[in-house]
């Protein structure tokens, strides 16, 4: 039993460095997923991301998350 930090995801890792710019640019959909779950202040900037994937989209449309809206 070692008392070593478990490793954390570059993805997580990356999403708890992200700023809004990131948020709404990145085309990494492990980044975006990320962000979704670990940075609730960045869902708004996410929302609008034009490279965001399909599903995380819906999610944003279906839960209010984000405010962005259908085009």
């Amino acid at each position: 039993a070692g008392s070593a930090e478990p490793a954390v995801a570059p993805a997580v890792a990356a999403a708890l460095a992200a700023d809004a710019d990131l948020a709404t640019s990145t085309a990494d959909f492990a980044l975006q997923a990320a962000i979704a779950e670990h940075r609730p202040d960045l869902h708004t900037a996410l929302s609008f991301n034009p490279l965001l994937y399909p599903d995380l989209r819906q999610w944003f449309e279906t839960t209010g998350k984000g405010s962005a809206q259908a085009a």
